[in-house]
């Protein structure tokens, strides 16, 4: 039995905090766990997401290029130069000058690689003139590309497995890629991966990311020649 209060005296409460320190420190130390946890697996996640834009990118540009015909229609153009002229008297005839031949213009359709590539186009020139001169070109009117669907997807798979990313235990081509634009003479690729979670029982058993590319057979900028990224209506609205 607690003794009696002299007088004067009041009761002070004992207080002891030491009890209430433990279960702290377990919340705390769950929450920084959760916390390290989720910023490993958000990094992981962006290394995933980039690495395989980097495989999509190298998907599209195999199957822009994978069993692809290359056609042009060109216009062959000579100027044949000049051709000789003849002046007759009571003697007979003989060369007294020369006078322009005229242009020649040959339309002529091909595989581009023969055609330009090769140089084939010259054949189409028409010769000169008996006084000579002159010369020949040729001028593009149209280019065009025939894809081959069957090529075009087993480049873009077989670059995509040699491009896995290091996060990913699988990769596939996905929305029935790869698309040919014919429009603008290129091919869409869309590229999903699987990445297997550290903290399964946390963050579930894997994640998935998707990732879009486009390369254009001919590039719209010659001086580098790099495949281009796929504008938003080609990926994602269609």
């Amino acid at each position: 039995m607690p003794g009696r209060l002299s007088a004067g005296e009041t009761w002070q409460p004992v207080t002891n905090e030491r009890g209430a320190f433990f279960p702290i420190m377990a919340v705390l130390v769950i929450v920084l766990t959760l916390l390290f946890a989720g910023l490993v697996e958000f990094g992981r996640f962006l290394i995933l997401k980039e690495q395989t834009q980097t495989a999509s990118d190298a998907a599209a540009l195999a199957a822009s290029y994978s069993g692809v015909k290359k056609w042009v229609n060109i216009d062959v153009i000579t100027d044949r130069g000049n051709k000789t002229v003849y002046c007759c008297d009571e003697d007979g005839c003989y060369p007294c000058g020369c006078e322009p031949c005229g242009i020649r213009t040959e339309n002529v359709t091909g595989l581009e690689k023969d055609l330009i590539n090769g140089g084939e186009w010259e054949d189409y020139c028409v010769p000169p003139c008996s006084c000579g001169g002159g010369s020949c070109w040729y001028v593009i009117k149209k280019r065009w590309v025939e894809y081959s669907q069957q090529h075009s997807q087993d480049a873009a798979e077989a670059f995509a497995l040699v491009n896995l990313p290091d996060q990913a235990e699988d990769v596939w081509l996905n929305r029935g890629s790869p698309k040919i634009r014919h429009d603008v003479a290129s091919v869409v690729v869309y590229l999903k991966s699987r990445a297997r979670s550290l903290f399964p029982n946390v963050f579930g058993a894997s994640y998935e990311t998707e990732t879009c590319s486009e390369a254009a057979t001919f590039y719209y900028d010659p001086k580098t020649g790099k495949w281009r990224k796929a504008p938003e209506d080609a990926c994602w609205k269609n």
